[in-house]
């Protein structure tokens, strides 16, 4: 028989609400050819497995004919400038001052698939290999004492590396207790979201 103990934890009865819908902002690299023959290789094999196994017809498989459809290099010096890049229909924005692609979080998280532009699009390949960072940013608001604070979460690459983080900022005089008390709350919130 399993025995759960019972712990004592400060409350927090505050009245929150989101003020604003999540964002999911993320920045990119480039991509580029592989520039090794070696590399050539190996894509082009892998590139006739992927037809032999997955393309049944040859609309299936359109993307395979570029050079980078199958699999490809990043190259983070030939970034695009803000205007002149997009990504699954959206126009390169500014955040803090970081160049990315911004949209609303439900969107990608509640659809399979989207229609921009006139193309289909997976919602599930926004972020893909040429994602460097990703972040979730969420404006709450507390009525009873008008407090508002931004939750930002995120995740950075770096080659294969994935690296999370969080960050809370303020935006009143709230006291460190009470802060302390809304970090345990989001942090909370958080983890119980993704359980």
């Amino acid at each position: 028989e399993q025995v759960v103990q019972g712990r004592e934890t400060g409350r927090f009865d505050e009245k929150i609400a989101l003020a604003a819908p999540p964002l999911l902002f993320q920045t990119r690299e480039d991509v580029a050819e592989c520039p090794s023959d070696a590399m050539q290789l190996f894509i082009q094999k892998q590139r006739d497995l992927i037809k032999a196994s997955h393309c049944w017809l040859p609309e299936m498989c359109a993307n395979l004919e570029s050079s980078t459809g199958v699999f490809s290099c990043t190259s983070s010096h030939n970034s695009a400038k803000p205007g002149n890049s997009t990504h699954f229909g959206l126009a390169m924005s500014t955040l803090d001052g970081e160049e990315g692609y911004a949209d609303f979080l439900q969107t990608i998280a509640e659809s399979v698939t989207l229609v921009r532009n006139g193309e289909k699009l997976e919602a599930r390949e926004f972020i893909d290999g040429q994602t460097t960072q990703v972040k979730i940013l969420c404006l709450f608001h507390l009525p009873n004492t008008a407090d508002t604070v931004q939750l930002e979460l995120g995740a950075s690459s770096k080659g294969t590396v994935v690296g999370p983080y969080h960050r809370f900022a303020f935006y009143s005089f709230l006291q460190k207790d009470a802060q302390q008390s809304v970090i345990t709350i989001f942090t909370l919130l958080f983890v119980i979201g993704f359980v």
